[in-house]
């Protein structure tokens, strides 16, 4: 019966450390559908949706581009991941390593999260400059697509940076948060004897606690 008791509970270990596995890999999965659907979308008005007349076109689906990160964020899909994403499916080994090198030089304590998404969009207009291209359609349209791309890596880059931001914001502080504890005792004895025909001892113990918890 031992024997039993001990393969049930071996065998329902390693079953929850499949299962949580299995949720893990599911959740990833999911955020990459998440991701993949918002950058599509984006792609798809771009291009397929443009109206050169509208001369707010551009900016106003840049916006819904960035709402769309921010509702997926809310969902659970973090910043780092949708950056993950966007390297891979955007940047070539080369590009990677550059862009890299580029976020590791960029000092959170001197440059916004705007100001990082500007920097990484002149990083891949360069790029582009360079000799990237795209096979097939016509120039205007390539010229979308390098928009597109351009685009998704700043708006990418804007949110990790402000991520980042925020945590090291959070953790400055909690740092500089500190708690002041006082505990002041006082401790009063009195002694009377009265010698009489009968001797009498009486002890008393004042103790008073005043303890006072909250920001220095």
């Amino acid at each position: 019966m031992k024997k039993i008791m001990s393969l049930l509970t071996v065998f329902t270990m390693i079953s929850n450390s499949a299962l949580a596995g299995v949720v893990t890999e599911n959740n990833s999965d999911l955020h990459s559908k998440m991701i993949s659907k918002v950058f599509n979308e984006f792609r798809y008005k771009m291009t397929v949706e443009f109206d050169p007349k509208d001369p707010e076109f551009q900016q106003k689906t840049v916006l819904n581009f960035k709402q769309n990160i921010s509702k997926i964020q809310e969902l659970g899909v973090t910043p780092s991941e949708i950056n993950d994403y966007m390297r891979e499916t955007l940047l070539d080994v080369t590009a990677r390593a550059d862009y890299d090198r580029l976020m590791s030089s960029i000092d959170l304590n001197k440059v916004s999260g705007e100001e990082a998404g500007n920097i990484a969009m002149n990083f891949m207009t360069k790029r582009y400059q360079q000799g990237a291209n795209y096979s097939g359609g016509q120039a205007s349209y390539k010229g979308i697509l390098i928009v597109v791309g351009v685009v998704i890596v700043g708006v990418a880059t804007y949110f990790l940076v402000k991520y980042h931001q925020g945590i090291k914001s959070k953790t400055v502080t909690e740092t500089l948060t500190n708690t002041n504890t006082e505990t002041n005792t006082d401790t009063v004895t009195d002694t009377i004897t009265d010698t009489d025909t009968v001797t009498e001892s009486y002890t008393e113990t004042v103790t008073n606690t005043c303890t006072y918890t909250g920001p220095y």
